[in-house]
C-alpha cells in the first residue's frame, strides 16, 4: 500500500508545472476592440462628430484615436482612452470611448464601438455613426 502512494507527491507536482502556466497565458488575449479598423464605404452617416470619421487605431493598452477621411488630409481628430464595456445587444463585445480633439481640450466625446465578429458599429448618444471592417490585427505597443 505504501509503495502505491508514493507516487502522488510527484504527480501533484507534474500536474502543477504543466497546468498552472496554462492558465496564466488563458487571460492574455486582447479584447476584441484592439485593432485598427477602416469606415465601411457607403455606411458613414452624415453629421457632427462622425461625418469624417475614416479610420480608427484601438491599442492594446487602452489608447485609441480616430482619424478623418482622406480627403479631409488624413489628420487624427481624437485621442481616446478605451475600455471594455457592457456589451449592447446583438453584439459580442463593446468597448467605450472617451476622446478629446487638441482643438477643443475642454470637451469630451463619448462613443461605443459594438463588435460583431469582424465588423463594428460606432455609435454616439445612440446614433449609429457607420459600420467599420477591422483591417489589422491588434495593435501592442
Amino acid at each position: 500500500m505504501r509503495n502505491t502512494l508514493s507516487f502522488l507527491p510527484l504527480l501533484r507536482g507534474v500536474v502543477l508545472l504543466f497546468l498552472l502556466p496554462l492558465f496564466l497565458l488563458v487571460g492574455c488575449s486582447p479584447h476584441p476592440a484592439s485593432g485598427e479598423w477602416q469606415v465601411v464605404a457607403g455606411s458613414r452617416m452624415q453629421g457632427e462628430h462622425g461625418a469624417n470619421f475614416d479610420r480608427l487605431l484601438v491599442h492594446y493598452n487602452g489608447r485609441a484615436e480616430i482619424f478623418a477621411a482622406q480627403a479631409a488630409g488624413g489628420s487624427e481628430l481624437f485621442r481616446c482612452f478605451w475600455a471594455a464595456a457592457a456589451v449592447s445587444s446583438g453584439a459580442t463585445a463593446t468597448a467605450s470611448l472617451n476622446c478629446k480633439q487638441a482643438s477643443e481640450p475642454d470637451n469630451t466625446y463619448y462613443y461605443l464601438l459594438d463588435i460583431t465578429a469582424s465588423q463594428a458599429a460606432l455609435s454616439r448618444d445612440g446614433v449609429v455613426l457607420g459600420s467599420w471592417q477591422k483591417t489589422a490585427t491588434p495593435i501592442k505597443d
